[in-house]
């Protein structure tokens, strides 16, 4: 653990509440601009971002298997050179 010196600590501690206003800030102005959502229009963003998330992934692991092979030959014979 990091110890700071008293003046350290009150800096970052002001650079901490800073962040923290500027962050409240912009989401007072993200619900004047784009409103609330409800609990149900939630949970259905929610949903609909897992499933991009989850295909991304799977596209993810359909192409290093691919990529493998052709990496595993390639290693090999540069190893049989040497």
């Amino acid at each position: 653990m990091i110890k700071l010196t008293p003046e350290e600590q009150e800096y970052w501690d002001k650079k901490y509440n800073e962040f923290v206003r500027e962050k409240l800030r912009e989401s007072e102005e993200d619900i004047k601009v784009n409103g609330t959502l409800t609990e149900e229009e939630f949970w259905e963003d929610m949903k609909k971002f897992d499933e991009q998330l989850r295909r991304e992934n799977q596209l993810r692991r359909k192409n290093i298997k691919l990529h493998i092979p052709e990496t595993l030959g390639k290693i090999s014979k540069k190893f049989i050179r040497v």
